[in-house]
């Protein structure tokens, strides 16, 4: 079968099957009242379910188990499996702050023990031997995890971003021509636009919850991994290499960093969760939901143009230049919108760094 079509295919299945999945998960939500718990530092105060992650996981393995034939699937399906059901069990229960991050922990060692971890390499002048190379590789995950589910906190935002990294992911991988890497990037990418289409817009029907922001990170930091190992038989240099991979993770990535910074800067925990994300700062300017994701993920696509077409070393300015503005024109004038006391921590619950941002 042609390489486009089957990909086409893919990506049409993981859709439909993720659109009609939804539709069971929210009756079920509304019988059940399986709800997501609005607090202070949420923005939504409807009831709406938070188990669309239960399609996006459930959808993504159906269908890789068909299409893909790779040695690694079953372990990393595991590692993705603990990570899902503890996801799912704090949406439903809650758990504790450090067992949640303790868990993460044990995933990510399971997976570089099962050999998804950087290989070792060179890049800007840096030689990273393969004892680094592993500890980069298990701080990147607990990295990437915890930041697609703290910028889970607006309508369609961590979809659409999700959506934007995959299709790049999508493009990297067919160049290198790793057909079956492409095939779970459009599986990936099928069932969150199914699930998607029932939380975009500024009145969502369901939400991805921890269960699907966890994993979705989980899944984006594999499929980086993977395209360092294969990269290094593609013509370019290690830097840019690195470049390529980090982009299209770097609106949450980036966002999650300057959070947890500012936190610890005003003496507060990071683990403690407030109203100084990304998403909370245009929504206090006005900007709606739809807004917000349509914005953020121009800006996401953007960067990663300019990962595609700047050496290292005009990406790098151009991206703080980028970065700056855009603060910039979020902070210039005074947030009327927020009062003070929800820039604080929320005292009535700890938050984990998988749980900051709701």
């Amino acid at each position: 079968m042609n390489t486009y079509i089957l990909l086409l295919a893919a990506l049409a299945l993981a859709y439909l099957f993720s659109r009609s999945f939804m539709l069971s998960i929210i009756q079920l939500s509304d019988k059940y009242r399986l709800y997501d718990k609005a607090n202070l530092i949420k923005l939504h105060k409807e009831q709406v379910s938070s188990l669309g992650g239960v399609a996006i996981f459930s959808v993504f393995w159906l269908l890789a188990f068909v299409f893909v034939k790779n040695d690694f699937l079953p372990h990393f399906f595991t590692g993705s499996l603990v990570l899902f059901l503890i996801g799912l069990r704090d949406d439903l229960l809650g758990l504790h702050a450090y067992f949640r991050l303790a868990v993460q922990v044990v995933v990510a060692c399971l997976l570089i023990y099962w050999g998804m971890t950087f290989p070792q390499f060179t890049a800007f002048g840096l030689t990273i031997p393969s004892w680094a190379a592993t500890a980069i590789t298990a701080v990147f995950v607990l990295c990437v995890i915890n930041a697609w589910n703290f910028i889970d906190g607006s309508n369609g935002l961590a979809a659409g971003l999700s959506l934007v990294s995959t299709a790049s992911f999508g493009f990297y991988f067919l160049l290198g021509g790793d057909t079956e890497l492409a095939l779970l990037t459009c599986l990936l990418a099928g069932a969150m636009a199914g699930f998607a289409t029932f939380n975009f817009g500024n009145k969502a029907r369901a939400f991805m919850g921890d269960n699907g922001s966890t994993f979705t990170g989980l899944v984006l930091a594999f499929l980086v991994i993977s395209f360092i190992q294969v990269g290094k038989h593609l013509p370019v240099s290690n830097a840019t290499l690195v470049q390529l991979c980090l982009a299209p993770l770097f609106v949450p990535v980036a966002d999650m960093a300057r959070v947890v910074l500012v936190r610890l800067a005003r003496g507060r925990s990071p683990f403690k969760g407030d109203r100084t994300h990304i998403h909370h700062l245009m929504m206090a300017r006005g900007f709606s939901p739809v807004s917000i994701a349509l914005i953020l993920m121009a800006l996401q696509a953007l960067v990663i143009v300019f990962a595609v077409s700047m050496p290292v070393e005009i990406f790098l300015t151009a991206l703080a230049l980028l970065t700056a503005g855009f603060y910039l024109f979020l902070l210039r004038k005074k947030v009327v919108a927020m009062g003070q006391h929800q820039l604080k921590p929320v005292k009535t619950k700890e938050e984990s760094l998988s749980k900051v941002a709701p």
